[in-house]
């Protein structure tokens, strides 16, 4: 495995890239110190029409959750279609109308933790099953 700053080559066509820019590409002083790249303009690796995939490494979020995600689809097919379903509940409108309904539960969440007050000698509270006080939400 070599290792050049923010780029990580951990296999013959595999690198990973540890930085906030890798979210918009590479930028040119990172292909520049990884000594791998000799192209003008850095390659944007997650333009749609790339063939860049996911690392293998999302299989175990899917396994445990028992389906495939927008977040953990490997696949690009996949995650397009789940994308397109995620987006409506994601966005700018849908989360301005779910706002308000939200926040009423996240009231009633913490007045409902607050109702059971009871610290100990040591100032701990006694153990609470949270997903019971977390199904409303």
């Amino acid at each position: 495995m070599q290792s050049h700053g923010n780029i990580v080559r951990y296999g013959p066509n595999q690198l990973l890239v540890n930085s906030n820019t890798g979210l918009h590409g590479m930028t040119r002083s990172m292909l520049d110190k990884s000594k791998h790249f000799d192209s003008e303009s850095p390659p944007d690796i997650y333009d749609h029409s790339k063939k860049v995939k996911k690392a293998k490494a999302y299989r175990p979020i899917a396994q445990t959750m028992g389906r495939w995600t927008a977040f953990s689809a490997i696949d690009k097919y996949l995650y397009r279609r789940k994308r397109r379903v995620v987006h409506r509940w994601f966005s700018d409108d849908a989360i301005k109308t779910f706002t308000p309904r939200m926040l009423s539960l996240i009231r009633i969440f913490c007045t409902q933790l607050h109702k059971e007050e009871g610290a100990t000698d040591h100032g701990w509270t006694k153990p609470r099953n949270m997903r019971d006080y977390c199904k409303p939400i």
